[in-house]
Parts: structure tokens; C-alpha cells; sequence
């Protein structure tokens, strides 16, 4: 179960981490109009912010489940996912 949890993180997380790492790269990069349009199209009609949310509640509910200590931290963690994940 932990597995699966980790790998859901990671299939919602890992493109925005990586979209950081690659920011230098892609601002160099000529991106026209319609190409940005698009992408922004893409993903609000894929409702990726709402991938990520739900990946990241089912996260910290399973989180919190496995170790009830956890519980008044989830606030914090829910911030701080949510200011550099989303």
C-alpha cells in the first residue's frame, strides 16, 4: 500500500518537480502564443490540479492513518504541498 502511495505522489508530484528543475531551460526556449494556449488548455480540460489535490489528501490520509502522530502536523504539510507542489 505504501508503495502505490509513493508512486502516486511521485506521478502527480514528480512533473512539477521536474518543471522546476527544468525552468532555466524552457525560459531560454522560445514558446510561441499557441503553444502556451494550448498546454494551459490541456491541463484545465485534464484537471490536473485536481489530480494533484486528490493524489496529495489520499497521501496525507494515509499518512496520518499509518502514523496517528502525524495528524496535527497535517495542516503544515498540506500548506506547504500545496505552496510548492500545486
Amino acid at each position: 500500500m505504501k508503495t502505490i502511495v509513493v508512486l502516486l505522489v511521485s506521478l502527480f508530484a514528480g512533473p512539477s518537480l521536474l518543471a522546476q528543475s527544468l525552468t532555466k531551460s524552457i525560459a531560454d526556449s522560445v514558446v510561441s502564443p499557441t503553444h502556451l494556449a494550448a498546454a494551459e488548455e490541456l491541463l484545465e480540460v485534464s484537471q490536473t490540479d485536481k489530480g494533484i489535490r486528490d493524489g496529495m489528501r489520499a497521501y496525507f490520509d494515509t499518512q496520518t492513518q499509518q502514523n496517528p502522530l502525524m495528524a496535527p502536523y497535517r495542516p503544515i504539510m498540506e500548506t506547504f504541498a500545496t505552496k510548492y507542489l500545486v
